[in-house]
């Protein structure tokens, strides 16, 4: 008799010992071809024992076989499969479709794959099958090398589209030199986002838990589950982490491995190395295209956009749309010059409109009459120009030309350019003014008719100004005309005239080429703050830098480090007897580092030493080696790297963040950690090392209340509680409702951050257009009054501004809520108040935003929410201010190594002052003498157009000035600010009171005597000199022009003013020409004293005025009893000093009293 082996069992009648067969979830151990015993499954995970014998077979013995979702890589051992189809369902379809022969089978132990698939699990693809990325399944191929450029050139063009217009934004800010900080938002956004992206790597749901997690559970049925309770949400978080602005094209990772399987067939390894080649050539096709895309913006569509009047650079656009005023201007101003006797050549050739500004430019159409009677008269060269018109139109003078020259200058037709190079002074007689004017004209006819001239391309002007400079009158120049040597003289003024500028533009080409700063203006000519008109192919190149930087660092640098990794990223494959084998994770059929390896090995260890570690290097030896790193060239270059951080950390973003990004991919991708649980556990770890080092540290500059270093505080806490959550619930396993609790309150959280850091993006885009709005309300006002018709460029304007009337009060801090710091060099204190009570005391704001904060009562939660959100509140800007003085401090100490400590606030806001004067764009050689100069002329007390000592400053200035003498070296630093505190102190220790001054003191304490305001100007005497029907409309203007003005300071939101006109004229017409215009002279006056009333004259601000009438003048007083004091005879009047007293100038009314008595 026998027996079986003990769980084995064999048919009845059986008389064999092979005839015996094991019990299903056992499978059979054979020892000389016989059944030794019957081994226990329980312990084999992803293998199937269904016992017995194989069908179809004389007596063999089932072993064990993958279940779906494994890969049997031993007798008693199985992996995982990682890859999914789009059902759900696992490539990897186990052994026992094999034993079917449904499936093609891999391996030695036959486990079945997918179809596409093969190799071990299922992770190589078959012949003429490819996948798109290393992680996503096998499809079939396309045919064709048209296939392989095409999609390399979508995958190109669309990495270089965004980051062109990133490099854009980053260009343009530096260029515009505005208020936002959104590149730098945006920067920490991509930055936060890459570094959480890791999380998608991993399979959360597959994960095992910790043995000692399951012994702390309780024993139930749920708590029995080996695997981690990942609920199945990871789609999502992969889905927002893969979040693409512009869908991905084309895949070249498959069309590269199909081009290769065509071109060597069955070559495994060529058709893996194939998308590795493509990855290490990436950034030499980006540059490629980034230089294709240039070129196309360059040459094509920017001369396309000119031809349709779009302008694609600042200048540009300053420049047309100052032309289209002024062709405005013109048709207004026409009328009244031919009245008298004047033409709009003549306004040209005067050089006046050069010197006006845009903004009134865009008002004097309004007040034509006013430009030509008043503005044109204070220049000199009109006065020169109307004289010799009129002079040319005397008979007395025509009858007497003989006296003046030889060259009979009244029968020639004189233009008015030549006309404005008379040089001589206003009181000269008319003999010495018409000989001038002789000779200006013969030098102008002969620059015209001279062959010489014309083929020199010289302007004219230059060439009559050396004919000036090098004859005393026109009978010499008349006389030199007839010799025969003057056409040699002509050639050779010429040809020194062509040498100047030609030595000028090789000076300007060699700044430009050595690497030197351009001038403000150079930069703002630049298109896209990046490209010259006409820029040279190599030039382009050159000009193009900025986008490849940012391309192949900002967004190209972690996807090329994570492909890199991953081609040599491997994992542990177990086999039989405790045996297993490190082979790669995306090609498993290979060993890593063995034969097959090493081809994909060299290309990856290549690509990051040249790409990963060489491209950082470079930009930061390329910067570090800039004199003038912060300088605005350089903040136009690689400004989305350096921008938004304090001077000394100015490599932040190059070194700590690189290696932040570094070392959360190559714990992720590598095999650092032994499995996923361990790198799980390490990110925790390494984002709360981030996160002190940012505290510590805080190397974002102090705009806006530390605006950017609590953006980043804020996402690198987001990030350090992701992970800690995750660690957290994969040590202590908890159950599967507290887990997906956590986990969707996790994705809540990643979206609440992305939306804050969307919010704080768009506020400081908000903040940047609020910058770029130089127009003040009552211009824009009355231009809107004055405009009669619409079109729709403007109704684009006003659809515009009236979203962001709307979206504003909640993005932006409104003028009851900044601040604003009131300085005098002559006080001792600094006050610090909000905007909307400085302006009530009679203080204008500079630049004033659009629009007033919503005075809703509903509001007013979001108003507190907001001011807590942005940090915009009063508090914030406290800390700023109080932030900003200490900085000073700590400069001056241990910095600049200075132990005795000037006085710190009037220093550091006397160079905020000066520092507004001070162009961006100059160099830092350049910029301390006039910010010098600059601090001159804010204490100088003798120029009556000069700021009188007194500014009012925005947190934002204090915080620039700071900034800039950070970035000065030590010797420039400290002259500066010894030199600030040598002027203040010349100031405020005056012990003399000059003469001059206290006469400006009496003066302005006289006019303050009665606070009303002053009378308007009388209306009739301006529409005098108007005709009858301009007159009415001039009057209707003005009318309705003060009336909707006391309509808005008086918070009146009833819209009739369309209605009142119409009531106005219609009572106007029944009554004569004269009662006309008396009665609408009326009207504007009641509304213009309406308006006053309500914006101006409140009766706390009589009274307090009053106060300050009668203190001064018992200041002015006392000033007066001093300098005529017998006792002191040394004060005289030569003998007094260039600053007031300090007792006269600490008075809060000193700047306006000047300012009145400027008036």
């Amino acid at each position: 008799m026998f027996s079986c082996p003990p769980n084995a069992d064999s048919d009845p009648a059986s008389t064999e010992l092979q005839d015996c067969f094991c019990f299903p979830r056992y499978h059979a151990e054979l020892f000389g071809g016989q059944l030794s015993r019957c081994v226990s499954c329980e312990s084999y995970e992803g293998l199937l024992c269904a016992g017995g014998f194989l069908p179809n077979t004389e007596k063999v013995h089932r072993q064990p076989v993958a279940l779906p979702g494994f890969f049997q890589t031993g007798l008693t051992t199985a992996v995982e499969c990682m890859l999914e189809m789009a059902d759900g369902s696992s490539i990897c379809l186990g052994g026992a479709a094999c034993l079917n022969k449904s499936v093609s089978c891999s391996g030695e132990w036959l486990s079945g794959c997918a179809t596409g698939a093969e190799g071990v699990l299922c992770g190589e693809c078959a012949e003429g099958f490819g996948r798109a990325a290393p992680d996503e399944l096998c499809e079939p191929c396309l045919k064709g090398t048209w296939w392989l450029i095409q999609a390399i050139c979508a995958d190109v063009f669309q990495k270089v589209t965004l980051n062109f217009a990133l490099a854009i934004m980053a260009a343009s800010a530096a260029v515009k030199k505005r208020g936002g900080l959104y590149t730098s938002v945006i920067r920490l956004g991509m930055q936060w986002l890459t570094a959480c992206s890791v999380l998608a790597h991993f399979r959360l749901e597959g994960l095992q838990a910790f043995s000692w997690a399951h012994a702390l559970r309780d024993r139930d049925e749920e708590a029995s589950a080996p695997s981690f309770a990942w609920p199945e949400v990871t789609g999502l978080f992969r889905s927002f982490f893969n979040i693409q602005v512009l869908p991905s094209l084309a895949s070249v990772y498959q069309a590269a491995s199909c081009q290769a399987s065509e071109m060597l067939p069955g070559d495994r390894v060529a058709h893996m190395v194939a998308p590795g080649l493509y990855e290490l050539l990436l950034p030499f096709f980006i540059v490629l295209g980034t230089t294709v895309m240039c070129m196309l913006v360059v040459y094509l569509c920017v001369p396309i956009g000119n031809r349709c009047g779009i302008e694609f650079n600042l200048a540009a656009r300053e420049r047309l749309a100052k032309a289209k005023a002024t062709q405005k201007l013109r048709r207004a101003a026409e009328p009244i010059l031919l009245e008298e006797g004047m033409s709009w050549e003549d306004v040209e050739a005067s050089g006046t409109l050069e010197a006006l500004s845009m903004s009134k430019i865009k008002l004097l159409p309004f007040h034509a009459e006013y430009f030509v009677t008043t503005m044109l008269r204070r220049s000199g060269t009109w006065v020169r120009i109307l004289r010799a018109k009129r002079a040319l139109k005397d008979p007395e003078l025509q009858a007497q030309h003989g006296r003046f020259s030889n060259f009979n200058v009244f029968k020639e037709d004189v233009p008015p350019q030549a006309m404005a190079l008379v040089a001589v002074p206003a009181d000269c007689s008319d003999e010495q003014f018409l000989a001038e004017l002789a000779l200006a004209a013969l030098a102008w006819k002969l620059c015209c008719t001279h062959r010489a001239v014309a083929q020199s391309g010289l302007e004219l002007a230059s060439v009559a100004r050396a004919f000036l400079a090098k004859f005393r009158s026109a009978d010499d120049l008349q006389d030199a005309s007839f010799k025969d040597t003057f056409s040699m003289m002509v050639e050779d003024i010429c040809a020194q005239l062509q040498l100047e500028e030609q030595q000028e533009e090789e000076q300007a080409v060699e700044s430009r080429s050595s690497g030197k700063q351009l001038g403000p203006g150079d930069v703002t000519a630049l298109n896209f703050g990046l490209f010259t008109s006409r820029p040279s192919p190599l030039t382009l190149l050159r000009q193009s830098s900025p986008v490849i930087w940012l391309t192949l660092l900002m967004r190209m640098w972690p996807q090329l480090l994570r492909s890199y990794l991953l081609f040599i990223q491997c994992m542990v494959v177990p086999e039989d007897n405790g045996a297993s084998q490190h082979r790669l994770v995306h090609h498993p059929e290979v060993v890593c580092w063995s034969k097959n390896h090493w081809p994909l090995a060299t290309v990856a260890i290549l690509g990051l030493l040249l790409w990963c570690l060489g491209l950082p290097l470079a930009l930061f030896l390329k910067i570090w080696r800039s004199p003038d790193r912060l300088s605005q060239e350089n903040s136009r270059k690689y400004g989305f790297f350096i921008e938004g951080y304090e001077p000394r950390f100015w490599w932040w973003d190059i070194v700590v963040k690189r290696l932040d990004i570094a070392v959360m991919l190559l714990i992720a991708y590598t095999s650092i950690a032994p499995d996923d649980r361990s790198k799980l556990l390490l990110f925790p770890l390494i984002s709360a090392i981030q996160l002190g080092i940012a505290c510590c540290c805080k190397p974002f500059a102090n705009d806006q209340a530390q605006i950017l270093d609590f953006l980043e505080v804020v996402l690198m806490g987001s990030r350090f509680v992701l992970f800690a959550a995750i660690a957290v619930l994969l040590v202590l396993n908890p159950s599967s409702r507290t887990t997906l609790l956590v986990s969707v309150m996790l994705l809540l959280l990643l979206l609440v951050v992305s939306m804050f850091l969307l919010l704080h993006a768009a506020s400081q885009k908000m903040r940047e257009y609020l910058a770029g709005e130089h127009h003040e309300d009552e211009e824009e006002l009355y231009l809107e009054q004055h405009r009669h018709k619409t079109s729709f460029k403007e109704l684009g304007v006003q659809g515009k501004e009236r979203a962001i009337r709307i979206f504003l009060p909640l993005l932006q801090e409104d003028e009851h809520t900044r601040c604003v710091v009131s300085w005098s060099c002559f006080d001792d204190k600094v006050l610090f108040q909000s905007q909307a009570s400085h302006c009530s005391s009679g203080y204008r704001p500079q630049q004033s935003t659009i629009v007033g904060s919503p005075r809703s009562p509903r509001l007013q939660w979001m108003k507190q929410a907001r001011n807590a959100i942005l940090r915009v509140g009063r508090s914030y800007q406290e800390a700023t201010l109080a932030q900003a003085f200490e900085e000073f401090v700590s400069l001056w100490i241990r910095d600049l190594q200075q132990g005795q400590l000037p006085a710190v606030q009037h220093v550091l806001c006397s160079l905020a002052a000066a520092n507004r004067r001070v162009p961006a764009a100059l160099r830092r050689q350049s910029a301390v003498p006039m910010w010098v100069s600059e601090v001159h002329r804010l204490c100088d007390l003798s120029d009556p157009n000069g700021p009188q000592g007194k500014a009012v400053l925005s947190l934002q200035q204090l915080t620039a000035a700071l900034k800039r003498l950070s970035t000065l070296n030590k010797a420039d630093a400290v002259m500066l600010v010894n030199e600030v505190s040598r002027v203040l102190a010349q100031c405020r220790g005056a012990g003399d009171v000059p003469l001059e001054h206290v006469e400006v003191l009496q003066a302005a304490a006289e006019k303050e005597e009665d606070p009303q305001e002053e009378p308007p100007p009388s209306i009739m005497a301006n529409a005098e000199s108007l005709t009858k029907d301009m007159q009415l409309q001039y009057l209707a203007n003005e009318v309705r022009h003060w009336r909707r003005r006391a309509t808005k300071l008086g918070r009146q939101r009833q819209r009739q003013p369309q209605g009142r006109n119409k009531e106005i004229m219609a009572t106007a017409e029944p009554l004569a020409k004269e009662e006309q215009s008396q009665y609408l002279a009326n009207e504007v006056r009641h509304w213009r004293r309406k308006a006053k009333k309500l914006g101006r004259q409140k009766q706390k601000l009589i009274q307090r005025r009053n106060k300050e009438v009668s203190e001064l003048r018992t200041k002015v007083t006392k000033a007066l009893t001093l300098m005529n004091a017998p006792e002191t005879p040394q004060r005289t009047r030569g003998a007094v000093q260039a600053s007031p007293p300090h007792f006269l100038c600490s008075s809060s009314v000193f700047g306006p009293k000047l300012a009145a008595a400027r008036l």
